[in-house]
């Protein structure tokens, strides 16, 4: 893999023909589990552990599974020693509650998640992948529950890391030709997604569509915010003319 953080603009000299990964963040950028996965979590909890007060108060934005379930473990006072046998149970109870939670809580894709999605897959020397906080599996059950899952296969997922810059570091290694340059942009909702694009030194596009305002992402340093996805052109625009940072 080659990571190439160069600028972006259609401008630039020596943009052509270099391949671009766009690395889409799930819940609140692409699509609305409208507390899904929590329902999910406070069922597993309850199954492994008899309660789930210790996710109680926990923030879910932008942090990894990891990294949530480490500090609900921590709370429920499971030691470092039993966490890795008990998060395994846990994941394995997420994953069965996840797909009758989601129908429960009518998830849906965000507006135009899916004509974004669909226009990037036809353009030439681009890889579409995820660079998501949730585990593997329960980010491809969400994919596969909203209709997102043709464009949608691999990426950087929550399984092993506690922080977000980890997880993307991961995602471009998966995704990035291991021949050619490539430009990574990383889309999200959050601050923590701009925070592990910059520190991989990665583009970051911010989307307003979760507890972020434009001017929170602006301020955190991402280098375009949308205020959504809905105007498909729009977007299109900004992510091939993002610029990258420095």
């Amino acid at each position: 893999m080659r990571v190439a953080p160069v600028d972006t603009d259609e401008s630039a000299p020596g943009r052509a023909g270099r391949h671009r990964v766009f690395l889409f963040d799930l819940d609140q950028t692409l699509l609305r589990a409208n507390g899904a996965g929590g329902a999910a979590f406070a069922y597993a909890f309850r199954t492994v552990l008899g309660d789930d007060t210790a996710l109680h108060g926990i923030e879910y934005a932008g942090r990894t599974d990891r990294g949530i379930l480490t500090e609900a473990l921590d709370r429920a006072g499971v030691s470092p020693a039993e966490q890795g046998d008990v998060r395994q149970c846990i994941v394995q109870r997420v994953c069965e509650a996840l797909p009758d939670c989601l129908r429960t809580a009518d998830a849906r894709t965000l507006p135009g998640s899916q004509s974004v999605l669909a226009a990037l897959s036809e353009e030439p020397n681009v890889t579409l992948g995820m660079g998501t906080g949730n585990l593997r599996a329960t980010a491809l059950i969400k994919v596969a529950h909203v209709g997102l899952s043709p464009w949608l296969h691999d990426g950087g997922f929550g399984d092993d890391h506690t922080q977000r810059h980890g997880m993307i570091a991961d995602a471009a290694a998966a995704l990035c030709p291991p021949d050619r340059d490539a430009d990574v942009v990383v889309i999200g909702d959050t601050a923590l997604d701009v925070a592990a694009a910059r520190s991989n030194g990665f583009a970051s596009v911010g989307v307003a569509t979760g507890g972020a305002t434009r001017a929170t992402l602006q301020a955190c340093g991402a280098d375009a915010v949308l205020a959504d996805l809905r105007d498909t052109e729009h977007v299109l625009r900004v992510l091939r003319t993002v610029r990258f940072p420095g």
